[in-house]
């Protein structure tokens, strides 16, 4: 009995699809979750629709009812201070990372150090964090 011809040899890199990398880094300094006006309320929602009619992109932001919307001080906490932090540590990035104490970012906004600050700051971070964001 004749024996049957081998298969070719593939290489995995013809058997995957290429990669599409989606940075996120990269979104999230596109869209915005802060609302940079000093009063009222700005409902951010961004909804994209291709020739098809269909949702392309979708982005809303959910401020936190408790501690409100992330406005001009969590702008810049968010883009001064712990984005700085992030590009420092490198990746990958680990669990937890320091920010500083209330006196060193009070520095490094080149605010004044009182104890008014340091409450707006407290709320400007919990302003960043518990903001919810819908994308799609």
């Amino acid at each position: 009995m004749p024996e049957a011809p081998l298969p070719e040899r593939v290489s995995p890199e013809e058997l995957l699809a290429p990669l599409t990398i989606i940075r996120t880094e990269t979104v999230l300094s596109k869209l915005p979750i802060h609302t940079l006006a000093k009063k009222g309320s700005i409902d951010i929602r961004i909804a994209r629709k291709n020739a098809a009619g269909e949702i392309e992109l979708f982005w809303s932001v959910s401020p936190s009812r408790a501690h409100g919307e992330p406005r001009q001080l969590a702008y810049k906490l968010d883009t001064l201070v712990i984005n700085r932090r992030l590009d420092e540590a490198g990746r990958p990035v680990a669990k937890r990372l320091r920010l500083g104490t209330l006196k060193e970012v009070c520095s490094e906004l080149e605010l004044p150090v009182s104890g008014r600050i340091y409450s707006q700051l407290r709320r400007a971070l919990m302003q960043n964090a518990l903001a919810g964001i819908t994308a799609n």
